[in-house]
C-alpha cells in the first residue's frame, strides 16, 4: 500500500485490482476507487508510475474541493427520490424510453419507500445490492430484469453526475450486474411474406369504409428504404432529390436523412438505384401533393400501429413490425451479390446508418442462394410486381377505390 496526501494506493486482494482509497471531503466517509485499465493494473515499473500518477491527480483533485468547500461551495446536494426521478425522466426526449425507463425506477422508488429510502443521499452500495436482490425475485424473463435494472442505473447515473448522491460512485454502479440476457436474433421477412404484405397493404388502402389509414405507400418506403421508424415518420419533401444522380451521371434519386431526425445524429444518404420503385413512387406523390417542402406521411406513430394491425387481423398480412421491415431489408442487401457485390457489408452499413461491425456479426451470410442477375431490391424479394400495384393505386384518381388521405396534399 502506498500513501500520499490523504491518497492511498491500495494492492490487490481477491477479487479487486489496484485501487486508491480517500476520504471524501464533502461526507467525511472513506471511499475506495477502482483504477480501470491495463495501464494501471499490470505489474510492471510503468503501471506503477501510473499507480502513483493517478494517486497524485486525486490528491489534487481532494485538495480543491476542500479549498472550495472552505470557500463557501455547496456540498454534494441530496432530493427526495421522487422528485430526483422526475427529474431524470424529464431529461428524456424519447417518450418510449422514458415508458421503458419508468417500469424500473417505479419498483425502485416502491422498494425505497419500504426500506425508508427518503432521499438520494440514503441510496448507498449496499442498498444497491439489496434492490438488485429484491429485482431478482420477480418471476420475469432475463431481458426483462435486464431492462429494468438498466433504468435504475441511468438514473442513478443522472443522479451522481448532478451530485445528488455523494455516498456512491460509478463504481458502485458497476458491481451491479445485469443477467446478461441473450441479444434477440433479427428476424427477416421471406420474399412471400413480403409479396402477401404488400397485398394486404393494398387491400387495406381499398376499403373505403374501414377507419384506418392508407399505408401501402409508407410500408413499402419502410420495407425497401430501411429507414428507422422515428425517422421514417419524420420523412419531409425536403430530403428527397428524385434528380441526384449515380457515379455513371444517370439519375437516380436519393433520400437524405438529416442529423436532425437520424438516430445516430449523422447525416446519411439512402439511395435509389437499388430501389427504383420508390423513385417512381414518390415521384407520383410528388405530382399528386406538388409540394417542395412539407412532411410526406400525414400520420402519427399510432396510427401507423393501429393500420398494421388491420392489415393482419382483417387482410391477411403476415406478422410484422416496421423494425422488422428495416432488418429485412438490411438482411437481403448485405446478401444479394448483384447489388453490392464484394462490398455488401460496407454499403448497407452506409445506407441503413449503423456499423459495418453490426453487418457482419448480424447480416452477413445470414441468407444464401440469392441469384447474382438480380440487382434490385425489389427483384431479390420478388415484390416487383406488388410495387406497380401500389404506385398504380397512387397513381389513381383520390376517389373511393384508392383514397390518399394519408398523405399530405397542396
Amino acid at each position: 500500500m502506498t500513501k500520499h496526501p490523504s491518497v492511498w494506493v491500495l494492492n490487490p486482494t481477491g477479487r479487486h485490482g489496484y485501487r486508491l482509497k480517500y476520504r471524501d471531503p464533502d461526507t467525511g466517509s472513506t471511499k475506495r476507487e477502482t483504477l480501470r485499465g491495463k495501464k494501471y493494473q499490470a505489474e510492471t515499473k510503468a503501471a506503477e508510475r501510473a499507480r502513483e500518477d493517478a494517486a497524485v491527480r486525486k490528491y489534487n483533485e481532494l485538495l480543491r474541493r476542500e479549498i472550495a468547500l472552505e470557500n463557501g461551495a455547496m456540498r454534494h446536494r441530496k432530493e427526495r427520490l421522487d422528485a430526483a426521478e422526475q427529474r431524470y425522466m424529464d431529461t428524456l426526449k424519447s417518450d418510449r424510453t422514458r415508458e421503458a425507463y419508468h417500469e424500473g425506477s417505479r419498483i425502485f422508488l416502491e422498494w425505497a419507500e419500504k426500506k425508508g429510502i427518503r432521499t438520494t443521499n440514503d441510496v448507498t452500495r449496499g442498498r444497491l445490492v439489496e434492490f438488485h436482490e429484491h429485482l431478482g425475485t420477480y418471476d420475469v424473463a432475463p431481458a426483462t430484469f435486464d431492462k429494468r435494472l438498466r433504468g435504475v442505473k441511468s438514473m442513478i447515473r443522472y443522479w451522481i453526475d448532478a451530485e445528488l448522491c455523494a455516498r456512491i460512485s460509478y463504481d458502485d454502479l458497476g458491481r451491479i450486474k445485469q443477467k446478461g440476457a441473450p441479444v434477440a436474433d433479427r428476424v427477416w421477412l421471406t420474399p412471400t411474406q413480403c409479396r402477401k404484405m404488400l397485398e394486404a397493404a393494398v387491400r387495406h388502402d381499398r376499403d373505403t369504409d374501414g377507419p384506418g389509414t392508407p399505408i401501402a405507400p409508407y410500408v413499402l418506403y419502410t420495407l425497401l428504404g430501411g429507414a428507422r421508424v422515428g425517422e421514417a415518420l419524420k420523412l419531409d419533401w425536403s430530403h428527397i432529390d428524385l434528380e441526384a444522380l449515380n457515379v455513371n451521371l444517370e439519375p437516380v434519386g436519393e433520400i437524405e436523412v438529416p442529423a436532425t431526425i437520424s438516430k445516430t445524429k449523422t447525416r446519411r444518404v439512402i439511395g435509389l438505384q437499388e430501389t427504383p420503385s420508390l423513385r417512381r413512387l414518390f415521384a407520383v406523390l410528388r405530382l399528386r401533393s406538388d409540394a417542395k417542402a412539407g412532411p410526406v406521411w400525414d400520420f402519427t406513430r399510432m396510427a401507423a400501429k393501429r393500420s398494421r394491425r388491420r392489415m393482419i387481423e382483417e387482410f391477411g398480412s403476415p406478422e410484422f413490425t416496421f423494425q422488422q421491415l428495416r432488418v429485412t431489408c438490411d438482411s437481403y442487401l448485405n446478401n444479394s451479390p448483384g447489388i453490392y457485390g464484394g462490398a455488401a457489408s460496407f454499403m448497407a452499413a452506409k445506407r441503413l446508418g449503423h456499423s459495418v461491425a453490426i453487418s457482419e456479426k448480424f447480416y452477413a451470410s445470414a441468407i444464401r442462394g440469392i441469384k447474382p442477375e438480380l440487382h434490385t431490391l425489389e427483384e431479390v424479394l420478388g415484390v416487383t410486381k406488388q410495387c406497380d400495384q401500389i404506385i398504380r393505386a397512387v397513381s389513381a384518381p383520390a376517389d373511393g377505390a384508392a383514397r390518399l388521405h394519408g398523405l399530405h396534399t397542396a
